[in-house]
């Protein structure tokens, strides 16, 4: 029988107490690093608010789009190119808007339209897909996540 390694006899059990106080110092160091930046950057499933894609017709500045929504009075989104130069996502999370959406007032997703259509003018900014998720369901997400962790 071909053998790698020959008489190999490691003492696993010899370095517990090594191996514990790694375990421990690992774990301490993410408890920390988890203090220090702030906890956990849940995502939109998690603490309910808007995702749309939107394609425009020809690519834009990041810092206009971002300007204009925040002129239209939707502050604090997240807007990232997705695939190619002219898509982007844009995620949307304002309490005021998530408690909006779930008492089945219109969506967030409406203004950001307007605001957009308004900038560029309309047919030239496309919405592909448009997802929301309320808080309650986002409260449920993030609770079924921890204890599955647990």
């Amino acid at each position: 029988m071909l053998r790698i390694f020959h008489d190999t006899k490691y003492e696993f059990i010899k370095h517990w107490k090594l191996a514990a106080g790694l375990t421990a110092a690992f774990i301490a160091a993410g408890l920390v690093t988890f203090g220090i930046t702030g906890g956990v950057n849940y995502s939109i499933e998690f603490t309910g608010g808007t995702l749309m894609q939107v394609q425009f017709k020809q690519a834009p500045d990041v810092s206009i789009v971002r300007g204009t929504l925040d002129q239209a009075g939707i502050t604090g989104t997240e807007i990232q190119q997705y695939g190619g130069p002219l898509e982007y996502t844009i995620r949307a999370r304002e309490e005021k808007q998530v408690e909006a959406q779930a008492s089945g007032a219109e969506g967030i997703s409406k203004q950001i339209q307007a605001a957009l259509d308004q900038k560029f003018g309309a047919g030239n900014v496309s919405i592909v897909r448009t997802e929301a998720v309320g808080p309650k369901v986002g409260a449920e997400l993030r609770s079924g996540a921890a204890m599955a962790m647990l």
